[in-house]
């Protein structure tokens, strides 16, 4: 049997919240009070906010970009007012190439046409160069070779598989189906009046035992044809908590437990 165990019930969560309602609105005054707490729906000032409030007097900022401080420089130049590109040394568009070459060249890169020059004056082949290299040697490409395999006689995967189903072998989906169908069925139950009755291997059997609560059957399951007994229905409820042994918390052991 599992000891008591107190929970709280919507009276003692009501009776909690006003506690904590009350306890956090006790935790500061109102600003410039002594006598007013202060709740979260207020919109109170720290006193040190208050002060700097105070200290910074008539300041004031007039949203202009040139009346902020420390704007920021470009190799010593301010970044404000009616400066240009020119000013501040930056490149216009029209100064910078817009083809490809100009710009690879310039760079340093090579084009395509520039890389092909140099493959090829090393003495290496393009692709095209060693396509037309095979195809003087006699070598096949896999659409020749499958011609030439399927022209000896040779089967392709899909005659082969054509064989085995015409010989009565399985194939790779109708075993995963027989093993899909029988675990579908392994967990089928059935109550019997005797073992007689139990012939199917995938059955789990109940066959009743004259016991009372939870434990009514005893279970069966059939191996190589004969039955075996394997346990019963009783459930094992030690441990668990029942009804009985709840308590709902009051609102004297909640203060109680506030105040200790």
């Amino acid at each position: 049997m599992a000891k008591k165990e107190n929970y709280l019930g919507k009276n003692a969560l009501v009776h909690l919240k006003l506690l904590l309602e009350n306890a956090f609105q006790k935790k500061e005054h109102k600003t410039g009070s002594e006598s007013e707490y202060k709740v979260l729906s207020d919109n109170n000032l720290t006193d040190e906010l208050v002060q700097k409030i105070k200290d910074a007097g008539s300041s004031s900022f007039d949203g202009q970009f040139n009346s902020l401080k420390g704007i920021p420089t470009l190799d010593g130049t301010e970044i404000k007012g009616t400066l240009t590109k020119e000013d501040l040394g930056i490149a216009s568009t029209k100064d910078i190439p817009t083809d490809n070459k100009s710009l690879t060249n310039g760079a340093g890169y090579q084009t395509s046409s520039d890389v092909e020059k140099a493959i090829t004056s090393k003495g290496y082949k393009t692709s095209d160069d060693i396509e037309q290299i095979l195809s003087e040697k006699d070598y096949k490409n896999s659409t020749q070779v499958e011609e030439i395999i399927t022209s000896k006689g040779y089967q392709t995967s899909s005659e082969v598989e054509l064989a085995i189903e015409g010989k009565g072998y399985q194939t790779e989906n109708q075993v995963t189906t027989a093993i899909n169908k029988a675990v579908a069925n392994i967990n089928k139950k059935q109550v019997v009046a005797s073992t007689e009755e139990m012939t199917d291997e995938n059955t789990i059997y109940l066959m009743s035992n004259s016991g009372a609560g939870n434990n009514v059957y005893d279970e069966y399951i059939v191996v190589e044809g004969t039955p075996e007994k394997i346990g019963t229905t009783e459930v094992d409820l030690t441990g668990y908590l029942r009804e009985e042994d709840l308590t709902e918390l009051t609102n004297e052991e909640i203060d109680e437990i506030f105040n200790s």
